[in-house]
């Protein structure tokens, strides 16, 4: 799917129609349009070797999750918990990021999945 729509969003003519199934836009269709214009914009180069190599995603993917929810979702940095539980934003494999919640009702987004 993710191939798709790439292709699509990069101007690509389409493949096959068959092959597309829209799950639910709405939560995930602004952070694809962010992602592209990240990409477009050339972030991930301009980022790329930069940060911890120890993380599991790159300085580039962590980067793009923050300005990603300040777009789409502008306000404090303490509601990005929230964000991530109620809209798709996926790293560039298409894996879902997901925030870990403390037991003190904090909210600890945990770099292995950011």
């Amino acid at each position: 799917m993710w191939t798709g729509l790439w292709s699509y969003l990069r101007g690509e003519p389409a493949t096959t129609i068959g092959s597309w199934k829209a799950e639910s836009a709405e939560d995930w269709g602004p952070t694809l349009v962010a992602r592209v214009l990240w990409e477009e914009l050339g972030f991930p180069k301009r980022l790329e070797g930069s940060g911890k190599k120890q993380q599991c995603l790159s300085l580039g993917e962590r980067a793009f999750v923050l300005v990603a929810h300040r777009l789409i979702c502008p306000g404090s940095e303490h509601a990005l918990g929230q964000w991530l539980e109620t809209d798709y934003v996926s790293d560039w494999r298409g894996k879902r990021i997901l925030p870990i919640w403390k037991e003190n009702g904090r909210v600890r987004v945990d770099h292995r999945f950011l």
